[in-house]
């Protein structure tokens, strides 16, 4: 349960565009033999057949984890990773069709920036179904630079979804196996090539961060998270709604609390977020009511004051400087008051400051 305080702090940075969602593997899924399953777990076990048609031994408590079941199938014989990645793309076309409704829900919070680790695109699907200009870059571990689409162009307006694990757009940047994740972190950690800076600046400053449905105990997210150099810092709130599989011990949440700032909230994704979906309108409202009966003062016009001579040049100029500050007249920014030299002999000064007044 979030205090007020914490809830305030939330929805401001909300409003303020200061707030980061990073989405883990278990958001993404489908129905797969009349069953609920991540996209991974389908991919994990669409490869299976193949390796059971192949009379191929593997461990099946195993049969569910992609990384393992992807590195079994590049031992096929004949099977090279193109082969890999075109059976996953055809199994995420043909189970992918519908967005899972959390999606849906994410997509009405303004944030400006949210990182992908599925190379999947729900997000960007659900965020252009909301009505919203949104655009999608990539890290390719493969590559000799991170792709770079718009990717300083982000904001509440044109939010960017970041798949950090690569996209089925460009096949070299999936981690699908073993191999691929080891290789991932390498490149991650010596910045070969490095996450764009636009998007490292989001973690550096004070900033609030949504982690849904990340794995905690997986040693490569606390590289990352390190990495991306996420640390306990006064100014940032970090929270991570209840995971929708996993259960962590009270150790691994305690090390996160430490080490990470994060604060785990006891309701899964989707109650955690139609709840600050409510928060957030109430907040909105509030503010609005607030800022009505509570009018800021108007602001009071700068006065500028121009002396001339009784000369024809004099006053051409003067009409000359008119002209140019007519937008800031017109705004009631600025307040023009015409006078002539003071008389012989009166402090200049002392006349100016009584013709202001």
């Amino acid at each position: 349960m979030l205090k007020k305080r914490q809830w305030d702090s939330l929805l401001n940075d909300l409003q303020q565009g200061r707030c980061v969602l990073i989405i883990g593997p278990s958001l993404a899924t489908a129905t797969y033999n009349e069953a609920k399953c991540t996209l991974r777990e389908i991919f994990a076990q669409q490869l299976c057949v193949d390796l059971d048609a192949e009379s191929i031994t593997y461990d099946q408590q195993q049969k569910t984890n992609l990384l393992y079941t992807a590195s079994k199938f590049l031992h096929l014989e004949g099977v090279r990773r193109i082969d890999l990645v075109a059976t996953i793309l055809q199994t995420y076309k043909k189970y992918a069709t519908q967005i899972p409704p959390i999606y849906h829900e994410l997509a009405k919070l303004p944030v400006p920036l949210i990182i992908n680790t599925n190379p999947d695109d729900f997000m960007l699907r659900a965020l252009r179904q909301a009505g919203k200009t949104c655009t999608q870059a990539w890290y390719n571990f493969c590559g000799d630079a991170p792709h770079q689409t718009d990717i300083n162009a982000f904001s509440i307006q044109n939010p960017l979804v970041y798949n950090l694990l690569g996209t089925f757009d460009e096949p070299r940047s999936l981690v699908l196996t073993e191999n691929d994740q080891v290789e991932f972190v390498e490149k991650i950690i010596r910045g070969e090539p490095p996450i764009p800076p636009r998007i490292v600046s989001h973690f550096k400053d004070p900033r609030t961060y949504i982690f849904y449905d990340l794995d905690i105990d997986n040693w490569q997210f606390r590289l990352l998270l390190h990495t991306l150099d996420l640390q306990v810092v006064k100014d940032n709130l970090t929270f991570s709604p209840k995971h929708s599989i996993l259960e962590f011990s009270k150790a691994m949440r305690e090390f996160y609390e430490e080490h990470f700032g994060f604060q785990f909230i006891d309701k899964n994704a989707s109650e955690f977020t139609t709840e600050l979906q409510s928060q957030y309108q109430n907040y909105i409202t509030t503010s609005q009511t607030n800022l009505n009966q509570n009018p800021p003062d108007k602001k009071q016009p700068l006065r500028i004051f121009i002396v001339t001579h009784h000369t024809e040049n004099d006053i051409h100029v003067s009409n000359k400087i008119l002209l140019h500050l007519t937008l800031l007249i017109q705004n009631n920014e600025i307040e023009v008051v015409q006078g002539h030299l003071p008389p012989a002999g009166q402090n200049a000064q002392t006349w100016i400051d009584q013709q202001l007044q």
